[in-house]
């Protein structure tokens, strides 16, 4: 089991992964080395990827949606399709009546209705449903905060 030290650096990190080790030392009252050691640590047991989040509209990127895919043909095939395109963002696998489900990212709306009509073109897609986001209201915030 994981302890609570550890939790509460990782929360830290959770928070802003850019924060000075010194910083977050000040603040938990943990020595600066033992921090250092367990983020090294950590990079190896929990930590899989250091990303920042971008806020994509700012970008020109207006369109987030997320799909559910149920498919009849080779999933190995869309899979590897999903996995290479490069507007897919994140790729789930799930244990619903759909069997995967993705967030992309597009400039606009119509993209996303070509890209679509492309994969159900190509590929033997039973059912699937398109969630426009129209908002992030929280994203990347569990274990952020403090409270162990």
């Amino acid at each position: 089991m994981i302890k609570r030290k550890d939790l509460l650096i990782l929360s830290y990190l959770r928070n802003n992964a850019r924060q000075r080790l010194t910083s977050i030392s000040r603040r938990t009252h943990i020595p600066v080395t033992t921090i250092y050691d367990n983020v090294r640590r950590y990079e190896k047991k929990f930590i899989v990827k250091h990303a920042s989040l971008l806020d994509f509209r700012k970008l020109g990127f207006n369109a987030k949606t997320n799909i559910a895919l149920k498919i009849n043909g080779s999933r190995a095939e869309l899979l590897s399709y999903l996995q290479e395109h490069p507007n897919v963002n994140s790729l789930y696998r799930t244990d619903s009546e759909f069997d995967l489900m993705a967030e992309l990212v597009f400039r606009e709306l119509r993209d996303v209705d070509e890209f679509m009509e492309t994969l159900n073109n190509k590929f033997d897609v039973e059912k699937s449903v398109v969630f426009n986001i129209t908002e992030d209201l929280k994203r990347e915030d569990f274990m952020s905060k403090v409270s162990f």
